[in-house]
């Protein structure tokens, strides 16, 4: 039995179990094997062919739109052993019976649960928005609910299918380019206290460079795919003194992008990591370009993209765009 990271160690070893049965010294036979996990990652490789009934003893209990189940992605060939059993989440009575029970249980919870644009109900999904205006926020575009109807499930494997049909369309691609931008990135931020998060977001949000590494973010998008339908785009590299044609013309411009928005997202790290106390070890190493320019691209197709929505994801008025520092140089 096992809960996300040790769903996937469960999953792994009731599969080898099955595969194997004496590899632990004695012999189990499956019908003595109760294999049971809680989010299961996907480990196994669909070629393994881990939906064989000898895997019948192995049951993965899991929510539609947990990230973490999705991972690592179906579309590199990867699954589950065993049968996958969903929670009912998107039942209504389920769910009515889960908020009075949450009500009680978690009052906190339950109250981000049903506020409307929170992000914790899966069957409703709205827009986040870079807003601009003291540092920068990332906000729920409630208004826009009924332009962007799609439930969470719907926006991750739309993110995962965008992601994986452009930067990341096979496993040797993300460990050459990205793997040890997420594992830094993750082996910093995930083990943080609430409080020291906070903190971290506080200097980040706070920080006046977070609205022009967001914005040059936006334009390193604009400028890969050299966009001419998009709204904003080039009001927002005429306001930081880029030309958008220029991206045309001189393919290194897309480069000279990219390298100002990752020294824009150092500064940004850096303040909020000093806010949060971090060592200059880990300052150093997650301002590092083998880091900030991998986020660079990365973050730029997962938030700037929006899958086909006739969604703005800035939220940028025009003297807020006045006051956005200069990057020419």
């Amino acid at each position: 039995m096992g809960y996300s990271r040790g769903a996937a160690v469960a999953n792994l070893f009731g599969g080898e179990l099955v595969n194997e049965p004496d590899c632990i010294g004695v012999t189990v036979a499956p019908e003595n094997i109760y294999d049971y996990s809680f989010g299961t990652p996907q480990g196994v490789l669909t070629s393994d062919d881990p939906g064989n009934a000898k895997y019948g003893c192995i049951h993965n209990v899991y929510a539609d739109y947990d990230t973490v189940t999705m991972a690592a992605f179906k579309q590199w060939g990867f699954t589950r052993y065993g049968t996958d059993k969903l929670l009912p989440v998107h039942n209504a009575a389920a769910k009515s019976k889960m908020l009075q029970f949450l009500a009680k249980t978690n009052p906190k919870l339950y109250k981000a649960y049903v506020t409307k644009g929170s992000g914790q109900d899966p069957d409703y999904f709205y827009p986040m928005k870079f807003v601009a205006g003291d540092g920068l926020k990332i906000d729920a575009d409630t208004s826009a609910d009924t332009k962007v109807a799609r439930t969470q499930k719907d926006l991750l494997e739309g993110r995962i299918a965008f992601l994986t049909s452009t930067l990341i369309p096979d496993r040797k691609t993300y460990v050459e380019k990205y793997q040890y931008m997420v594992q830094a990135l993750t082996g910093y931020y995930l083990p943080l206290s609430d409080p020291v998060s906070e903190k971290f977001a506080k200097g980040v949000a706070g920080n006046d460079e977070a609205k022009v590494a967001a914005v040059l973010m936006y334009a390193y998008y604009e400028a890969q795919l050299v966009k001419n339908d998009s709204k904003n785009a080039e009001k927002l590299l005429s306001q930081l003194d880029l030309a958008e044609e220029k991206l045309k013309q001189d393919p290194k411009y897309k480069e000279w992008i990219e390298n100002l928005a990752s020294s824009e997202l150092k500064v940004v790290l850096k303040a909020g990591m000093t806010a949060a106390d971090a060592s200059q070890e880990d300052i150093d190493k997650m301002t590092s370009d083998k880091v900030t320019k991998p986020m660079v691209e990365f973050f730029s197709y997962l938030l700037c993209d929006n899958t086909g929505e006739e969604f703005d994801p800035f939220s940028l008025t025009n003297d807020q765009m006045q006051h956005l520092p200069s990057t020419s140089s």
